[in-house]
């Protein structure tokens, strides 16, 4: 019992870390490579980001347990179309945030606290973040749910990935290509695609 708790609980604490660290990532870089006011503009930010990881997290919580109800009590076929359930409307909500926040970002940045200094600023790099909110959200669900079905390796090796990729491409977006903030936007999305790419064929593939 105890091997098996540590199987769950070390990888999932891990991968948590990991992905908490993201803004913090973007945050150094920006810092380093943009200047004191980028790196105020994704704290303006961020409690945006927190609210995305709070609404993934409902998802990925509520629907997991529902699953795993149900694989237990040996009702496959209704797992099943919960996770379908989740999925398709995680979708939708992720892309109604997705447009609402590429076409209101100067309103949004500015209930935020965003100041007429910094407001270009954050604009640039919610802008961009929000593009990404599809893969963003699904990324957190999928990191659940394939944990919930016996792999948690799996769910800590993509969120892993996904930070990595982020760091290489913050470095190269903001200090090689002088994208500035949305190049931090830019590589963090990059990097949830790249974590959901290492999910998606545990579903396709019908592994779990």
């Amino acid at each position: 019992m105890r091997k098996e708790f540590f199987k769950y609980a070390i990888p999932s604490a891990l991968a948590m870390f990991i992905s908490s660290l993201y803004t913090v990532i973007d945050g150094i870089f920006v810092g380093q490579g943009v200047g004191d006011s980028a790196l105020a503009a994704v704290n303006i930010v961020l409690p945006f980001t927190v609210m995305l990881f709070g609404l993934a997290s409902m998802f990925a919580i509520g629907g997991g347990a529902l699953v795993s109800k149900n694989i237990g009590a040996n009702n496959v076929e209704k797992a099943v179309n919960i996770f379908r359930q989740v999925f398709k409307a995680l979708l939708i909500f992720s892309l109604i945030i997705s447009i609402v926040c590429v076409v209101f970002t100067s309103q949004i940045v500015t209930v935020l606290g965003a100041t007429e200094v910094l407001k270009p600023l954050a604009v640039d790099y919610l802008r961009f973040y929000a593009i990404f909110c599809i893969p963003n959200l699904i990324g957190i669900v999928l990191n659940s749910f394939v944990r919930n079905d016996g792999r948690p390796k799996l769910a800590m090796v993509s969120t892993i990935s996904g930070a990595i990729t982020n760091i290489i491409l913050d470095y190269i977006f903001i200090f090689n290509l002088g994208m500035g903030i949305k190049g931090a936007a830019i590589a963090t999305g990059l990097g949830q695609i790249i974590t959901v790419s290492i999910l998606i064929p545990h579903f396709i593939m019908k592994k779990g």
